[in-house]
């Protein structure tokens, strides 16, 4: 199930891989914003 508070539209800026963790850096509309996820969940999404 995906939310829809968790959805916005924009570009990936940087992809940081950790052993466990992945940080996201998104550019949505000039502003950015910074997320930590799996690193199972970065490789199931192709990111």
């Amino acid at each position: 199930m995906i939310s829809a508070r968790n959805q916005f539209e924009g570009k990936i800026k940087s992809l940081k891989l950790g052993a466990v963790m992945a940080e996201v850096i998104i550019d949505v509309n000039g502003m950015e914003i910074v997320s930590l996820i799996s690193r199972t969940s970065a490789a199931s999404m192709d990111l």
